[in-house]
């Protein structure tokens, strides 16, 4: 499968956590989340129910890794990074109330030097 349907299968199949209207305060506000160890879409679920906002997430990305647990009382994104560390995916939010996931872009490009024909 090539790339480009790839990434056309992966937009056609973002998965919609949970809906839920999203209060101003709720990305600040410290919540308590008992979320064990389990596949990383459960556990996004989880999140998202626990702190009462929406999560997208591309369908592949999240099947194969296993989260972190996470218990206690947290700001709503600092328990979603606790959940994403070590799993190759990072967090951005779209609008109030509403967080994306996806696939870490790498920060620094790759430089190639290239010799003027002359030289």
């Amino acid at each position: 499968m090539g790339s480009r349907t790839r990434a056309f299968i992966r937009a056609a199949i973002l998965a919609l956590a949970v809906i839920q209207p999203a209060s101003g305060d709720q990305d600040t506000a410290l919540v308590e989340f008992h979320i064990a160890s389990q596949p990383l879409a459960q556990a996004l679920n989880a999140w998202a129910q626990q702190c009462g906002l929406q999560l997208i997430w591309p369908a592949g990305d999240v099947a194969r890794i296993q989260s972190r647990p996470l218990y206690g009382m947290y700001e709503p994104m600092q328990a979603l990074t606790i959940l994403l560390q070590d799993s190759g995916l990072k967090y951005s939010v779209l609008s109030a109330g509403t967080v994306t996931v996806a696939e870490r872009i790498a920060n620094s490009p790759t430089v190639v030097s290239v010799k003027a024909p002359n030289e």
